[in-house]
């Protein structure tokens, strides 16, 4: 298995050798895959935020990055556009400056399962009237969630409409100055969606056999070549399989593909895992990074032009693994330069400890219909031109922070990155707070890689931390500080109920703090906590009852990674009880109710994750003693990483 690395200090190599795609030199072998992230006028004029959050990629040292562009006009997206020549000159700008700073670019055509013919309305189409999953879908929104419906089955006249829009794409993606034109044949879009014969059922020339479903594909990249130039450089996206089921495409077939493809004239191909439904977790925290690189290795191995691996590396160890031992020539990287688009100069020089780590949250993801895209542990990320990177112009402050959780981590690096004077301040014997015990259940991992890059960020900042330190009004008084922020965290709740101050009793924290339980154990709340704290225990060889008052577990989890969490649990021994309650405790365990029946459930320990409560005591006293303090993170109100994160981030810039 690949592994990444630490906070070590290494020199990477073979990421940083140039290479060539097409007639394309490239300085380095990091590819940024085309994104959706928003920050586009609903005209579909470029917005100077979408020109900084590029600029600071191209200027952090990606070799190419790629823009999502639609070939066709589609209800509010989120894409930019290439169907009409009015768009030309605002793309020739963006283009233009990510060529000043040290990038080459290219667009991605494709769109995902709509498009518009003429001047009628724009369509929900496939190419056999049918979705992958073969129940109706929700193509786009119109002010809002349309009704689901099948899909329209595309005529042979569409489709030739199509292949000639493609082409004029392409064209208005050479003379915008992008350097290169991929295709998206991948993720279960309309393209790829010709490639499967789940979902390709036609009897006409695009359908049948491989060689006919590749058609529509193959006549894109045609009419793209007269268009565009045959010294143009084209890529292209494909999934390596479609991970769906045995009537979809296998690694096999995409080899074929990729034969036809590099005959066809493709300079490159990105090997992706899957499609969006398959129900198979591919991006999730529980995935390994570099899981599927398998697929780029051998469509390596059966054709002669470059290959970018990814889908599931983020860290740039793992990526120069990869390219060592000849499994790909490229490496892609998305929600990676999100999260830091300084990685590859940072990786570059060595200095990996300085990276700010993607944790894999998938909050970005789950904003794609509602841009723009956030992300978790880069608040900064789409407000680039509010916020400039380097010191703030008002005289330096000496700043108090009271809590290490991310928030209080957080504000402090960023007044730090600003030039105030900061300490911190920490009642525990480790930095964390609540992110400490987060980095603790299976897959996890990811959360432990951003603990320690905030650690090594404020110890390169120099602020000056003081552990077990248990703040008191009476010691800020005597201190000279200029601002204070509150970030204490939060507490979990105790329900009133008979029974609660047994000694049977815990809380998740404190079960997660290595608490010893008995054998037999009900978690009460399946939330996210409770879900990962039975994971926990089942992994200690505990027997596991988890009990949730809702009907649904994991309700506070995003749909991108519950449906993952929920699989694992039911596929696993945990015994899930949902609609029940927890009304107290008894000598033998506890008393629940479900649907006005009561029950007493047998139980050695009762682990409590039922929520929450901002801890706000210490904000309350300086209050009264007449501060001002910032309350940010759990303190102000429980939340995510994201939100503790971005809490932290903005009262920094403040201050």
């Amino acid at each position: 298995m690949l592994r990444g690395g630490d906070m070590e200090t290494r020199p990477l190599k073979k990421l940083f050798e140039p290479i060539k795609i097409g007639g394309l030199e490239l300085k380095n072998r990091i590819k940024m895959p085309a994104m959706v992230i928003g920050m586009i006028e609903k005209d579909g004029s470029i917005t100077n935020r979408m020109k900084a959050f590029y600029t600071e990629r191209a200027r952090g040292g990606v070799a190419l990055m790629g823009m999502t562009c639609s070939p066709t006009k589609l209800i509010l997206s989120h894409m930019l556009s290439l169907y009409d020549d009015r768009f030309v000159p605002d793309l020739m700008e963006l283009t233009r400056v990510c060529h000043d700073n040290g990038a080459k670019v290219y667009a991605q055509l494709g769109v995902g399962y709509s498009w518009a013919f003429g001047d009628s309305p724009v369509k929900f189409i496939s190419p056999s009237g049918i979705t992958a999953t073969g129940r109706p879908g929700t193509p786009f929104r119109l002010g809002g969630p349309l009704e689901a419906t099948m899909p329209e089955t595309l005529s042979i006249a569409e489709i030739h409409q199509m292949v000639e829009s493609y082409g004029d794409a392409a064209k208005r993606a050479r003379q915008a100055g992008f350097d290169a034109v991929e295709f998206i044949a991948s993720v279960g879009y309309t393209i790829s969606q010709f490639l499967s014969p789940l979902t390709n059922k036609r009897t006409d020339e695009y359908g049948g056999s491989l060689k006919n479903r590749m058609r529509f594909l193959l006549e894109i990249i045609d009419n793209a070549t007269k268009k565009a130039g045959k010294d143009y450089t084209f890529t292209c996206r494909i999934s390596g399989a479609d991970l769906l089921d045995e009537e979809g495409y296998s690694l096999e077939d995409t080899k074929s593909m990729a034969i036809m493809l590099e005959e066809s004239g493709i300079d490159e191909l990105d090997v992706m895992a899957g499609w969006h439904n398959a129900r198979v977790p591919m991006i999730q925290q529980s995935v390994p990074q570099g899981a599927w690189v398998y697929l780029a290795e051998a469509i390596k191995k059966t054709v002669r032009i470059p290959v970018a691996a990814g889908t599931q590396i983020q860290d740039p160890v793992i990526a120069e693994q990869v390219l060592e031992q000849d499994k790909a020539d490229m490496v892609y990287m998305a929600r990676a330069l999100i999260a830091d688009p300084e990685l590859p100069n940072k990786a570059k020089l060595g200095c990996l400890g300085d990276i700010r780590p993607c944790i894999n949250c998938c909050r970005c993801m789950e904003a794609v219909d509602s841009p723009p895209v956030p992300c978790s542990v880069n608040a900064r990320m789409g407000r680039e031109t509010e916020f400039p990177d380097g010191k703030s112009s008002a005289r330096g402050k000496s700043v108090l922070v009271i809590g290490s959780g991310p928030a209080g981590m957080e504000a402090a690096r960023v007044a730090a990155t600003r030039g105030h004077q900061v300490t911190l301040w920490e009642a525990g014997t480790k930095l964390g707070g609540n992110l400490l015990l987060a980095t603790i259940p299976p897959h996890k991992q990811e959360l432990e890689c951003f603990l320690k890059y905030l650690v090594n960020q404020l110890q390169l900042l120099e602020v000056k931390i003081e552990m077990e330190k248990h703040a008191r009004v009476e010691d800020i008084i005597k201190g000279t500080f200029n601002e204070i922020i509150v970030a204490t965290g939060s507490q979990p709740i105790i329900p009133d109920i008979q029974g609660i101050d047994s000694p049977d009793v815990m809380t998740a924290a404190e079960v997660l703090q290595g608490k010893p339980t008995g054998q037999n154990v009900l978690v009460v709340g399946a939330g996210m906590v409770g879900c990962e704290t039975a994971e926990f225990l089942l992994a200690q060889g505990k027997t596991v009852t988890l009990v949730e008052k809702l009907s649904r577990i994991a309700q506070d989890i995003g749909p991108t990674t519950r449906w993952v969490v929920v699989k694992r649990i039911k596929d696993s021994s945990i015994k899930l009880l949902t609609k029940t309650s927890l009304i107290g405790i008894t000598e033998k365990g506890a008393l629940t109710e479900q649907e006005d029946k009561k029950e007493e459930l047998q139980a050695d320990t009762i682990i409590l994750a039922v929520g929450m409560t901002p801890n706000r005591q210490l904000a309350r006293e300086l209050e009264q003693a007449g501060f001002h303090p910032h309350i940010v993170g759990d303190c102000a109100g429980p939340g995510k990483i994201l939100e503790a994160v971005h809490a932290g981030w903005n009262t920094g810039c403040k201050i």
